[in-house]
């Protein structure tokens, strides 16, 4: 399987599209036809796309959905962006009220891989 570079593919979704200005998916019509660049496609259109494109590739459309997207996101904010936990919350229009602890497995699950050791954590060469 040849590597996807997301920012390539960007590029050139936007060279296709002509998009300059307003949504980088906006709403399609007929399938095939974009609407304008102020309306955005709606969570269940990009769903469909997205599993279409997956079986396209042979894929198991069932796996995926979009909540994976949002959680990485989440996490890409926080953890490289080194957005501040208030921002992620206002980003994934999440209640800044810290009791509700949805948001630290949206930042942090079991399943996660640790980027170093927890030896080196108060490291501040790192």
């Amino acid at each position: 399987m040849i590597p996807l570079c997301v920012c390539r593919a960007i590029r050139d979704w936007l060279r296709i599209s002509g998009i300059t200005a307003g949504y980088l998916f906006p709403r399609l019509y007929d399938y095939n036809r974009l609407g304008p660049s102020q309306t955005h496609m709606d969570q269940s259109e990009f769903l469909q796309l997205f599993r279409n494109m997956l079986m396209d590739i042979g894929q198991d459309p069932d796996t995926f959905g979009t909540h994976a997207l949002r959680r990485g996101g989440c996490q890409w904010m926080f953890q490289d962006l080194r957005m501040s936990l208030p921002d992620v919350l206002n980003w994934g229009s999440w209640s800044p009220d810290l009791t509700h602890s949805i948001i630290l497995r949206y930042l942090a699950a079991d399943t996660d891989i640790l980027r170093r050791p927890r030896s080196s954590f108060f490291d501040p060469r790192i």
